[in-house]
């Protein structure tokens, strides 16, 4: 699907593009997602797609030590980092980890009132504005859950430096690439990380590649029991 030029394994036309989910144990000790050996060629003149893997912004020295020690630096490691225009109202449902308003925290009926009051005319900016006029109308302990939740959607989204835009939405899948996110890092549950992949699988079914799509969901049993992988 993904390496061409190898009589070995068959005729490949055209290259695909692919999206690999993974979570594991976070650390030192972690381990790469084995779909990151597909860019190591075993066979002589076999063209491999290029590897691009996005970890945690905690956890990216980390990372980048470990997929470049056991699996080698020709593949690129970088900071999983969003654009504010790829979230749009459903996205920020997804990174706040909250499926519904069914048994969701307290708080939250204050984001998904928030969010229905923008409707269409939702944009991450604006709602951070009502949200924080909004906070007055919190419990402390409402506050502090609220706090916990954005602190962690912030950490992943992209900061401009002072006086300068956002840069342009990065291009995160194109043919003959094999993109995998790897969320692999202590402070980030499987809750949480199954809200970012729900974000990533939309982004890839919107991405024009070209070509044909391939999504796989490594150590899955990990997150099946998340009703929001149901989505995926």
């Amino acid at each position: 699907m993904f390496v061409y030029n190898a009589a070995q394994i068959g005729r490949l036309e055209k290259p695909l593009s692919g999206l690999v989910l993974h979570i594991g144990e976070g650390g030192p000790n972690s381990q790469p997602s084995e779909a990151a050996w597909i860019g190591s060629a075993m066979v002589n003149n076999a063209v491999v797609p290029h590897i691009t893997v996005y970890v945690s912004p905690s956890s990216l020295n980390t990372m980048r030590s470990v997929y470049y020690t056991k699996v080698g630096t020709h593949i690129t490691v970088e900071p999983l980092l969003f654009n504010e225009s790829e979230l749009d109202a459903k996205a920020f449902l997804s990174l706040m980890a909250i499926g519904s308003s069914e048994g969701a925290p307290l708080y939250m009926q204050t984001i998904l009132s928030i969010l229905r009051e923008l409707g269409e005319q939702y944009t991450y900016q604006e709602f951070m504005i009502r949200l924080e006029r909004k906070k007055q109308d919190l419990l402390p302990a409402q506050l502090t859950g609220l706090k916990q939740r954005m602190e962690l959607l912030e950490s992943f989204l992209e900061k401009p430096a002072y006086g300068r835009k956002q840069q342009a939405v990065p291009v995160r899948f194109a043919a003959g690439q094999l993109t995998i996110v790897d969320l692999s890092d202590p402070f980030i549950d499987s809750a949480s990380a199954c809200g970012f992949f729900e974000i990533l699988t939309r982004l890839f079914v919107r991405a024009n590649v070209n070509t044909g799509k391939v999504l796989v969901v490594d150590e899955a049993h990990k997150v099946a029991m998340f009703p929001i992988m149901t989505t995926l």
